[in-house]
């Protein structure tokens, strides 16, 4: 059975009509006559019926033609998704960030892209989740790209490219000691009671990394699994957070202190799977990110 006989049968079911048919199609009564015999000898039984001049569906007809349309129909659906994959003006990007990177980065990263990119027809599918989890998804190609801090950017399968420097504050609760400073050091926290995010985050690593800095042991009090817990912690004086800003930050009782030369900070990286053969417009997005830095 080839395309030509579906294409041919579905023609003579939509007109009834021989030479009609033939017409539409492009070739000859003839040749569309033969097709047809070869799919009903093929199949074993007659798929329609001629009384006269009178051409009608047989009962087999009848219950093939559906099976041919959804074929049919789920090859032109073929077609057109492989199209689109080689054109790098179309297509999915499937795009997974951490939250901290939600508010900002991550919607002028892609309003970069598009005004870079402004007759393309690309749409971004974006999840939020934690670090560990993004990677796992790159890895196992569900996600194309992941934003997120890291630690380390040297991982096995993975490419890494930084592509914004991503300041740190400290928040404490309106009615703490330091409530009212313009700036403060890591010195000044010595002791203090530390709301963190739980140990799989790259800011709990990242915390610990500046404490060391400067021969201080990190007070570790609570472990919370993400952002709004920490604010909720830190609103009610259970102890001090350190962290990116968000505007989330705005709902809490808190405040927002920087360190001071704003020298506190960490690596934001655009990630990927180097293992996997990446579409037309994946690669069109990683060559834009790779040119251009610091999505503020």
């Amino acid at each position: 059975m080839t395309l030509d006989q579906i294409r041919y049968f579905l023609e003579v079911c939509n007109t009834l009509h021989y030479t009609q048919a033939a017409k539409n199609l492009n070739i000859s009564q003839p040749s569309l006559s033969y097709a047809i015999k070869q799919l009903e000898e093929e199949l074993g039984i007659p798929l329609f019926r001629k009384d006269k001049r009178v051409v009608s569906l047989t009962e087999y007809g009848r219950m093939f033609q559906p099976y041919c349309e959804n074929a049919l129909k789920s090859l032109q659906q073929g077609e057109y998704y492989l199209r689109e994959m080689v054109n790098p003006n179309l297509g999915n990007i499937n795009l997974g960030y951490v939250y901290s990177t939600g508010s900002m980065l991550v919607p002028n990263l892609i309003e970069a892209y598009h005004k870079y990119k402004e007759d393309n027809r690309v749409t971004f599918i974006l999840k939020m989740a934690n670090s560990p989890s993004i990677i796992k998804s790159i890895k196992a190609n569900v996600l194309d790209f992941g934003i997120l801090p890291l630690i380390n950017s040297e991982i096995e399968g993975i490419g890494t490219k930084s592509i914004y420097n991503q300041e740190l504050f400290l928040i404490v609760s309106k009615c703490h000691r330091l409530a009212n400073r313009d700036c403060v050091e890591i010195s000044d926290l010595k002791n203090e009671k530390i709301v963190a995010l739980d140990k799989e985050s790259d800011l709990y690593e990242r915390t610990e990394v500046i404490f060391k800095e400067e021969n201080l042991i990190p007070n570790f009090q609570y472990d919370v699994d993400e952002l709004n817990s920490m604010a909720a912690f830190v609103s009610a004086n259970m102890g001090i957070g350190i962290t990116p800003y968000t505007p989330v930050l705005n709902s809490y009782d808190v405040v927002v202190i920087p360190f001071k030369d704003h020298k506190i900070n960490r690596n934001i990286y655009l990630i990927w799977n180097t293992k996997t053969e990446h579409t037309p417009v994946i690669k069109d997005f990683l060559s834009f990110s790779k040119s251009h830095n610091n999505y503020r």
